[in-house]
């Protein structure tokens, strides 16, 4: 909602009224802000930025669920936790595999950060 409503921006003059898309956004009303009737213009590159934005929540949920299956001593399997949460969303476009692959390489992401490396440099001492 607030990146989108950061996002919206004036039309150009020179852009038509119509858009191409498959996506309409609906947001409630604002009190204060911009004007909704003026600021209505969403550009590629904002499109870009809440594609992102939706893409983080989406493998952050993703992986929230993952994670809270391990800390519960792996209740499901992690291939049914991925399938419950694809039809949760409804989502037939993506498959198992590919969120999987996903968790295992942000998971050893996320292991790699918490190694520290080893303190090499050499003190001169007096």
């Amino acid at each position: 909602y607030h990146v989108i409503w950061t996002l919206m921006a004036r039309r150009h003059q020179n852009q038509s009224l119509v858009d191409n898309g498959n996506l309409t956004i609906v947001l409630p009303d604002r009190r204060i802000g911009k004007d909704p009737q003026i600021y209505n213009y969403l550009s590629p590159r904002a499109a870009k930025v809440i594609e992102n934005e939706v893409r983080r929540m989406f493998n952050r949920d993703l992986h929230t669920a993952m994670d809270e299956n391990d800390l519960n001593g792996h209740e499901l399997n992690n291939l049914d936790i991925v399938h419950k949460f694809l039809c949760s969303y409804c989502i037939d476009s993506i498959t198992e595999d590919a969120l999987l692959k996903n968790f295992y390489r942000w998971r050893e992401n996320i292991r790699k950060r918490k190694r520290r490396r080893e303190y090499k440099k050499k003190l001169k001492r007096d």
